[in-house]
């Protein structure tokens, strides 16, 4: 009697409970880590791309640069200085 109470409430609970996770996990965060960011980075890319046109070198190293020098900050923000 009480062994199939215990198996019924904790044993089938803690089961459905870890078969939930799995799928939220799968279907959830893998889906949006694996394609929802890439596919938006690769959309991110083609509007840089369009933007950029036909840039001349002076251009590309002024933003190169601009893009150093950004994440410079955000170091010095977030490391160096907390």
């Amino acid at each position: 009697m009480i062994n199939s109470l215990y198996y019924r409430v904790i044993v089938d609970g803690f089961d459905w409970l870890s078969k939930t996770f799995e799928r939220f996990e799968s279907q959830g965060f893998d889906r949006a880590y694996n394609v929802w960011l890439p596919s938006a980075f690769v959309k991110a890319s083609r509007k840089v791309r369009k933007l950029q046109g036909k840039g001349s070198i002076t251009t590309y190293l002024a933003a190169m640069f601009a893009g150093a020098l950004i994440l410079l900050l955000i170091y010095m923000l977030l490391v160096i200085y907390p």
